[in-house]
């Protein structure tokens, strides 16, 4: 592998697992508040916690897949848990899969019809409909497509992350707003919010391991993958705790942020919005559907017409609602999963 392929191929796994992590939740701004930002001043040092898991982890993850040549999240499951036990947490995680697939459909819709002027079953449905395109063509076209589309969500999160700050009503550094008083949540926030995020990354950080020969791609991959991911939370969450409480009642916090900067570039944020949300949509829908299809061979379209339309479904139930009560819960059950990562010796 030359050099350039090397780096090319270390930016594709990066950029796909930075896709995979920032989706609808993390996009709008309603994951970082659920998370971190509502609070307070002890916000930064648990994305810094966040931050160091997703790079120390997300590449033990692709190690233990390289290693072991583990080609699915199921393989990976099974021996850190065992054969049964892997099993029942595979069939779990498929509900969760199934969960998000939901949330990233419903945020969809969301951006159609409030910003847009789409309806909001329309915008679901094209979304759906673009997804199974995409995801039919594997785990190389998932990642072309975040190859595109990831380095325009870097630069406008940096643009979202200088409007909010510049326009901020209130200290940012340390924010004044001063949270709940639940300490005891802040600092379980880090823990929760990875295990949730890496739990469904295994759909694609797990090929992308089993697929690189060479170990230090997985390194590079896995540092810069983790730290773009720690370094937009940071932004983000400073720009939103300059405008607490008022976010909180927003929909898409995000777009909140950059409404002094006109019209034409809000629309363009919003665009870029629904790229994020569907690079994650297509993760966690692959990672579904992959798993069914290995279980009934033969019908891969089937099985993936099947895994959106019930995201469809779930979808209904709206976005924040969605983000609030579902995340945590799934972030609450795959601790443990976390934890024997965390403990693994080998592969790393």
């Amino acid at each position: 592998m030359s050099r350039r392929e090397r780096w090319k191929t270390i930016g594709k796994i990066a950029f796909t697992y930075i896709g995979t992590m920032v989706g609808a939740g993390f996009a709008t701004g309603q994951e970082i508040l659920q998370f971190f930002t509502k609070y307070g001043t002890a916000a930064i040092a648990s994305i810094l916690i966040a931050s160091w898991l997703f790079i120390w982890l997300g590449t033990k993850m692709m190690m233990l897949a390289h290693d072991t040549g583990a080609v699915h999240y199921a393989e990976v499951n099974e021996l850190l848990l065992g054969k049964k036990v892997g099993a029942g947490f595979s069939a779990f995680m498929g509900v969760v899969l199934f969960g998000t697939t939901g949330v990233m459909l419903a945020g969809a819709g969301t951006v159609f019809s409030d910003h847009f002027g789409v309806p909001y079953q329309l915008g679901v449905l094209i979304t759906a409909l673009a997804s199974f395109v995409v995801i039919r063509s594997g785990i190389e076209g998932i990642m072309t497509v975040n190859a595109w589309i990831v380095p325009l969500m870097l630069l406008f999160g940096s643009i979202v992350s200088a409007a909010g700050i510049a326009t901020a009503e209130r200290d940012i550094w340390p924010p004044s707003f001063s949270g709940n008083g639940e300490s005891w949540r802040l600092w379980m926030s880090p823990l929760l919010y990875t295990s949730f995020n890496l739990a469904l990354a295994q759909s694609v950080l797990v090929p992308a391991g089993a697929a690189v020969e060479d170990r230090s791609v997985l390194r590079w991959a896995g540092f810069v993958g983790g730290a773009g991911i720690g370094l937009l939370l940071v932004g983000c969450h400073l720009a939103l705790s300059g405008h607490m409480p008022e976010v909180m009642r927003m929909e898409i916090p995000t777009a909140y942020l950059i409404r002094s900067l006109g019209k034409p570039v809000q629309l363009l944020f919003l665009l870029v919005i629904y790229c994020e949300i569907f690079t994650t949509l297509v993760a966690d829908a692959y990672g579904v559907a992959s798993q069914l299809s290995s279980r009934y061979r033969g019908g891969e379209s089937a099985v993936l017409a099947a895994v959106l339309g019930a995201g469809c479904i779930i979808g209904q139930l709206g976005f924040s609602t969605l983000v609030k009560h579902l995340y945590p819960l799934f972030g609450a059950v795959s601790v443990s999963w976390l934890i024997l990562i965390m403990l693994r010796r080998r592969a790393y």
